[in-house]
């Protein structure tokens, strides 16, 4: 496809954090130190009290990054910080890197590789996502083998047919992401403090496929304080938001990071 020339960069990676200062300087090293380097870092500070802040305009100030920050006054939530990101991301793939776990140096590098070979596809119009695999600290690969070690499937079939919903990191095509796979208006979204991402990714599941692959590119810590159990912390009315029997269920909760299912 003849789009490379509208990009600015390959890739952009999103980081929506809230309260959350001190857990961005790993990760900033984590980018700073990627074997490929054709990528901007778009990070959405969501309303944060701490020194947050501070924290990025230092990292803006080294000049080690192509950093792209949007501060949001008052926290709204990571369905929030995705509208706000779509609307600025340069790159032609996202990949989203979260505050709280290790983005392997070669993350870029292999999703970059994986990439290249799909746009000399005849069916690259098809794919619309890579994903590749997470392992716990201790180096345990999450989740089950797939039928073959290179997939290609869908997010519907590989959740439900083959029951391997498990973290994985993915990067997908900007514009799939602003239209099938964005983010809609939903009711009490001021209560809450995620649209559930998987309902995204089963409305792109169903006019595109994902490429899977056996590659390591991120460590999972569990988190307790993810968006998949809790939301967000100064609003004692926050709800969060979960995918649960086909419905959403929103409950009163305590806390706010940027972990979800990607």
């Amino acid at each position: 496809m003849p789009h490379q020339a509208i990009y600015q960069y390959r890739f952009s990676v999103f980081t929506a954090t809230y309260n959350r200062g001190q857990n961005l300087y790993s990760l900033f090293n984590d980018l700073c130190n990627q074997t490929y380097k054709n990528f901007e870092w778009v990070v959405v500070n969501d309303g944060s009290t701490d020194n947050t802040d501070s924290i990025i305009q230092s990292f803006i100030a080294t000049k080690k990054l192509n950093i792209t920050y949007i501060n949001q006054a008052k926290n709204g939530g990571k369905h929030n910080a995705w509208r706000e990101a779509l609307k600025a991301f340069k790159g032609r793939y996202i990949i989203t890197a979260d505050d709280d776990d290790p983005f392997l140096n070669n993350a870029l590098e292999i999703h970059n590789k994986y990439w290249k070979q799909l746009e000399s596809d005849k069916e690259y119009d098809s794919f619309w996502e890579v994903r590749t695999r997470c392992i716990y600290p201790n180096g345990e690969i999450i989740g089950r083998p797939l039928p073959a070690p290179y997939f290609d499937s869908n997010y519907i079939d590989v959740n439900f047919k083959y029951k391997n919903n498990v973290e994985m990191v993915g990067s997908r095509k900007v514009e799939v992401l602003r239209n099938e796979a964005s983010v809609p208006k939903f009711h009490f979204e001021e209560n809450c403090s995620n649209f559930p991402e998987a309902l995204r990714w089963i409305r792109a599941a169903k006019a595109y496929k994902t490429r899977f692959v056996p590659d390591v590119t991120r460590i999972y810590r569990p988190n307790p304080d993810g968006l998949t159990v809790v939301a967000a912390p100064n609003k004692k009315s926050k709800y969060n938001t979960l995918i649960w029997g086909g419905g959403i269920c929103c409950w009163k909760t305590g806390s706010y990071s940027s972990s979800g299912h990607l």
